[in-house]
């Protein structure tokens, strides 16, 4: 298994994080691509298997304004794995190293979750806010 990072540049890899995105969530991000919307700040980690992306999950980078301050926050989405793959800790080996990586170079790190996988996001140390 080989651990990819930091390629929406690469159109082949790009390519193949696009159908499984679309596999998973049913949504297609080349137009998002096409027309110029990429400006660096979305990068997906993912683990690649036999010429196929089987987890994944993606940083985005953003710069805020709070009360006149400026903030930079991650924003992990694109959170999926492969339904062969699952149940083996890629998704919490991709996360764990986003949190290593990132945690001390941003003000925080926050995630949308659905429901279902809430006890998962509780395990890698995220907590429910309002």
């Amino acid at each position: 298994m080989e651990f990819i990072v930091n390629y929406m540049e690469n159109e082949r890899l790009r390519h193949k994080l696009n159908v499984f995105t679309q596999k998973i969530y049913g949504f297609d991000f080349e137009n998002w691509v096409a027309r110029g919307y990429f400006e660096g700040d979305y990068i997906p980690y993912s683990f690649l298997q036999d010429g196929k992306i089987v987890s994944n999950v993606s940083v985005n980078r953003m710069h805020f304004f709070q009360n006149g301050v400026p903030k930079y926050y991650i924003q992990l989405g694109t959170v999926m794995t492969d339904e062969a793959f699952r149940k083996q800790g890629l998704a919490g080996k991709l996360i764990a190293h986003i949190l290593n990586e990132y945690e001390s170079k941003c003000d925080d790190i926050y995630l949308f979750s659905s429901p279902n996988a809430l006890d998962f996001y509780r395990k890698m140390g995220f907590k429910e806010s309002d």
